[in-house]
């Protein structure tokens, strides 16, 4: 944006490239930006961590839920990989093995709103299983 627009983002609201990601997501990030593009923005990183703090638990919470509301409960269930943006658990679930992979992607709305998405795979006794079909033969 400071490359296309200078220091000052003049004209950043109305900018075709950049006014949805602007209004949508890091005005409320940028300090410094006037109308005329004088000055020069700065990004308040306080309130950005503020809200990444705020973003990150939210995920997390959305993440968990959609993992119990794939699998169920499990029995004997082991974290076997955790890292920044993916896991792998395996368990047992009516005396089958069951193992969800699951991992993240970011991905930009129509309105320019970076959020993630997490795909996942199931596997039941080893074989690739869809959603539905796990709901199926457990549901």
């Amino acid at each position: 944006m400071v490359r296309e627009l200078g220091p000052g983002l003049k004209g950043v609201s109305s900018s075709w490239a950049w006014a949805k990601t602007w209004r949508e997501f890091l005005s409320r990030f940028v300090e410094g930006v006037s109308f005329r593009g004088e000055g020069e923005a700065r990004l308040n990183s306080e309130r950005m961590a503020q809200a990444a703090a705020e973003y990150a638990d939210a995920v997390v919470a959305e993440w968990a839920g959609k993992v119990r509301e794939k699998l169920g409960e499990l029995n004997n269930a082991t974290v076997a990989r955790m890292d920044g943006v993916g896991f792998v658990i395996r368990g047992e679930r009516a005396g089958r093995a069951v193992t969800i992979e699951q991992s993240m992607i970011v991905n930009v709305s129509r309105l320019g709103r970076p959020y993630n998405q997490f795909p996942a795979r199931i596997y039941v006794d080893g074989k690739f299983t869809s959603a539905a079909a796990y709901k199926k033969l457990f549901g």
